[in-house]
């Protein structure tokens, strides 16, 4: 049985995060969580019980590498490193080994569904989305 246990956050990627700050932020009225510095622009957002990435990255068309849009799956951390392993056994291909972020002290991997979609593993769950990183 799968240990995914929910949604994390859906990321996306905007051409200049200013801009989107005054969308989402300002016109959207959606409220800001702490976000870890990972070396470019962004923004996280607060949408219910979830969250929403921005991400200022250029990503040229039909790029197969790096991680771009994406939607995060939540695997509780004590069943993370086995389900990537059972998804693995599975024939699902992993982009991007099991990591952990010191920055924000969470488990994450990255896959793509058969169109291509990139889907992120994390353990970043509900606690953590209410508080954010450093609280």
């Amino acid at each position: 049985m799968a240990a995914v246990a929910g949604y994390s956050h859906v990321a996306i990627c905007v051409s200049d995060v200013e801009r989107s700050r005054e969308f989402y932020g300002g016109q959207l009225g959606l409220e800001t969580v702490n976000r870890p510095d990972f070396g470019f622009p962004g923004e996280w957002y607060v949408v219910g019980g979830l969250q929403l990435h921005l991400m200022q990255r250029e990503m040229p068309e039909g790029a197969a590498e790096g991680i771009g849009p994406h939607f995060a799956l939540y695997i509780p951390t004590e069943e993370f490193h086995g389900e990537v392993e059972r998804l693995r056994e599975a024939g699902v291909e992993v982009m991007l080994e099991p990591n952990h972020r010191d920055v924000d002290d969470i488990w994450a991997a990255f896959c793509k569904d058969p169109d291509g979609n990139i889907i992120e593993l994390t353990d970043m769950g509900p606690e953590y989305l209410i508080s954010g990183p450093g609280a």
